[in-house]
């Protein structure tokens, strides 16, 4: 996208329309939401602030306090959302559809839902690519996908200003 004139608040879930067509008889797409912009972002995970500081009250039970925290030096991109989708599998998880090799069909899938404040002069970047290697099993073959950019899109349903 181009720079946003402000800071912006996304929520909601992201939608991805592709039209896309794979070399094969059948394929898997994967889509990344990516912030793009220096910045100083939370960690990806919550840090520990103080070992069994929760106390639960129940059997004298307790838990860490973990926090999340900002890295200690800045990056230029984050990633806020992914999704994916097989190309069999594009009405329903539970139907199989027929792909010929080569054949552009549309497919239309959800990332994770978002919660996410980008700062004015951020854009955004739609990252579209085949397997995920943390989230999807791959195979050993080559597979070319071929994407029409002109007929795909992203809808982010809650878009407000701050």
């Amino acid at each position: 996208t181009a720079p946003a004139k402000e800071d912006l608040l996304l929520r909601g879930t992201p939608e991805v329309t592709v039209t896309v067509a794979s070399s094969a008889d059948h394929g898997m797409l994967s889509a990344q939401l990516v912030d793009l912009g220096t910045a100083k972002r939370l960690t990806s995970s919550p840090v520990l602030m103080n070992r069994n500081g929760l106390q639960l009250g129940f059997h004298w039970a307790s838990d860490d306090l973990r926090e999340f925290r900002l890295q200690a030096k800045t990056s230029d991109y984050k990633v806020i959302a992914d999704g994916h989708i097989n190309l069999q599998n594009r009405h329903s998880a539970s139907q199989v559809d027929d792909l010929a090799a080569n054949q552009f069909v549309k497919v239309h899938f959800e990332l994770q839902p978002l919660f996410h404040h980008l700062l004015k002069g951020h854009r955004l970047g739609l990252v579209i690519y085949s397997t995920d290697f943390g989230a999807t099993l791959r195979g050993n073959e080559e597979i070319t996908y071929t994407v029409k950019t002109a007929d795909s899109s992203l809808l982010i349903p809650g878009v407000m200003t701050l």
